[in-house]
């Protein structure tokens, strides 16, 4: 058990003890269920969705071939829900972890299909199995392979014909000297060397019931005559052939990778194992190719793939190797962390990466942050001026307050010029309320020339001409074109208390208008509940959407800040931490978006969209100006740093 969990996870459930060997299902319910079923873990779940194809917005597989900037183009992810329904979203970073389960190797040489093996399927597993259900009432059993769990499924089979007289095992493996199976000396886990000694045993004959044939493949498999299902030929490589008459096969040929989830993409595989060529030629120079737990080391590097930010882990990352086991999964997602924030030392799974501080320090200095690139832009595009006056803005925007005015299409382009120059690569439209900009779809129309556009509304002004455009200028654009709409509860009396009556019933009708238009937006809420009641409130959110025709509503939850009319109308507790020179240590400096971030207003540039009323978050006039550090020293810092990177749209997004 100890094995096959991290210690974050036992630090989680509160794991103590770690022996026994537990069943798949056991490991599920024990383990996985309880993991997926935290209040920090489940929002973030989306489940009944396949993944089918990863690809990149406006590129092909053959465009920019090795080229770096191929980061600058968003994932886009195609798949379909339980129901058949298609959904595509985009990410910055895709990790494959799905496995390799879903993709047995076949019965056949050559690995190739027995004849008639995939018209039989129904009397085939290619998995281990419990003995239920129509495989309990089979008598004649045939078990396929020499490996692990192979002979897994002959120890099952022993025990279930030692129950019933009746039942009949033939194993057939293809190679002619597989027994007896190799013992390894002293081996350190004790339940594999009991399983291979249990086996041999079985293939010494000690069980009448158990019949040994090596050196075979199966070749065809027919309808079976009289009182048996399966009729299986098996033939040597040199064409010498056995007929066994069965009722169900356990196919234990391993597995092999199902790559059709990365085609699109840039990715090298090794010819012989189908794993990703630097892992894969490592792999094979180690002594992993015959020894599980041997220390495989490497950089973090063997990780990377031609194809900026993706990823393949798990048991899919050893291609067609029988040696992964999950504790080797566990190494590579700390690599793979690693290269996502850039931080060489980071290690989820040993101390906390994130030093929580509770207590001001007087004395601590306020930690300085650099800009690692400028990726993401946004513009501060109607002000401070708002069609609602919500409770809980942290700028306080309303129709009256004209602090920050609005931008015109002339006032923005020299941003994008710079934009572009400077590589920027997403643009966010906020205010106030962007949509009663009267240039508002203009600027998008230019924005959409250069790079993918969020806008983020209350919804309330979203008529159904607005909704068309809005689907107009995304069906046009090689670039993506978000809507995230503010909503703060899942029903008119909750989120009214916050915006304004009458405030629900209009943003509700805006979502409606945007989904039949074709445009799925992310609603986003401030978190304005307990921690107990989040998986409820979440819940309800969705219910709430799907009655009104959005299928699968993506979802983003915000922490509250203290600023604005949230700290006027006193909301919550005070927050006067700042993040210290000391808190940063060992942090993930990617999570705070001053890392790669600048908000444009009319008084010029600041170093983030939270801090844009903010004096010393100024940047200057231009991008190239605001290309400095910029010292922490707002306790709104200390939010962001506790929950991340807030405003992106890749922070909290959930299905």
């Amino acid at each position: 058990l100890s094995m096959n969990t991290s210690p974050l996870g036992r630090r989680y459930l509160k794991l103590e003890n770690m022996e026994g060997y537990p069943t798949g299902r056991r490991m599920k319910e024990l383990y996985y269920d309880r993991l997926a079923a935290l209040d920090s873990i489940a929002p973030h779940l989306v489940t009944g969705f396949t993944a089918a194809r990863v690809g990149r917005q406006g590129l092909l597989k053959t465009d920019l071939i090795g080229d770096p900037r191929r980061a600058e183009h968003p994932f886009i992810v195609y798949g379909h829900h339980a129901d058949g329904t298609e959904h595509t979203f985009h990410a910055k970073a895709v990790i494959d972890a799905t496995g390799v389960y879903d993709t047995p190797n076949y019965l056949g040489q050559g690995g190739l299909p027995a004849l008639g093996e995939l018209s039989h399927r129904e009397h085939i597993s290619y998995h281990l199995r419990e003995l239920t259900d129509e495989i309990a009432t089979a008598r004649r059993f045939l078990v396929v392979g020499h490996g692990h769990s192979a002979c897994t499924a002959i120890l099952q089979l022993d025990s279930f014909s030692r129950q019933h007289p009746d039942v009949s095992i033939t194993w057939v493996t293809s190679k002619p000297d597989a027994f007896p199976l190799p013992v390894q000396a002293d081996d350190p886990l004790p339940e594999r060397a009991r399983v291979v000694a249990e086996a041999n045993r079985c293939a010494s004959g000690e069980n009448p019931a158990i019949a040994v044939m090596t050196g075979y493949w199966v070749s065809r498999i027919d309808d079976g005559t009289g009182d048996s299902r399966l009729r299986v030929t098996l033939e040597t490589a040199e064409g010498q052939q056995e007929r066994v008459d069965c009722d169900y096969i356990f196919a234990m040929v391993g597995y092999q990778p199902d790559r059709s989830l990365y085609q699109e993409l840039q990715v090298h595989e090794c010819w012989a194992t189908a794993a990703p060529m630097k892992l894969a030629a490592h792999l094979l120079a180690s002594d992993a190719s015959s020894d599980c737990l041997a220390d495989t080391g490497g950089s973090d590097d063997l990780y990377k793939n031609p194809e900026p930010n993706f990823f393949i882990i798990g048991a899919k990352s050893w291609g067609r190797s029988t040696n992964f086991l999950l504790q080797k999964g566990q190494d590579e997602i700390r690599a793979v962390f690693r290269l996502l924030t850039g931080h060489p030392n980071l290690d989820h799974y040993g101390p906390l990466a994130r030093p929580v501080v509770t207590v001001a320090d007087a004395e601590a200095p306020p930690a300085d942050i650099d800009l690692a690139s400028l990726d993401n832009l946004w513009f501060q595009v109607s002000g401070t001026i708002c069609n609602l006056s919500c409770r809980h803005c942290f700028i306080s925007c309303s129709p009256e307050n004209d602090t920050l005015k609005m931008m015109s299409l002339d006032d923005i382009r020299p941003y994008l010029e710079e934009a572009r120059t400077l590589g920027v690569k997403e643009f966010y439209f906020t205010g106030g309320e962007p949509f009663i900009n009267p240039d508002m779809f203009d600027i998008l129309r230019e924005t959409l020339l250069i790079g993918p556009a969020t806008v983020l509304t209350n919804a309330t002004v979203i008529t159904e001409r607005r909704a068309r455009r809005l689907a107009e200028l995304a069906d046009n654009s090689r670039y993506s074109l978000e809507i995230r709409v503010s909503l703060d509860g899942f029903d008119e009396a909750t989120n009214d208390r916050f915006r304004g009556e009458g405030s629900f019933r209009k943003a509700v009708k805006g979502i409606e208008r945007l989904v039949a238009a074709g445009l799925l937006p992310i609603v986003t809420a401030v978190q304005t509940w307990d921690d107990a009641q989040h998986y409820h409130v979440v819940e309800q959110f969705k219910v709430m959407l799907q009655q009104r025709g959005y299928a699968h509503p993506r979802l983003k939850i915000m922490p509250a800040l203290d600023m604005g009319a949230y700290k006027r109308n006193r909301l919550g507790p005070p927050v006067t931490q700042l993040v210290t020179t000391e808190m940063m240590q060992g942090y993930e400096k990617s999570q705070l978006l001053c890392n790669n971030t600048r908000m444009v207003s009319n008084e010029g540039v600041h170093v983030c969209p939270i801090l844009v009323d903010y004096p010393a978050a100024r940047m200057g006039t231009t991008l190239s100006d605001s290309l400095r550090p910029f010292t922490m020293t707002h306790p709104a810092c200390y939010t962001c740093y506790l929950s991340g990177a807030i405003c992106s749209n890749f922070s909290g997004v959930t299905q």
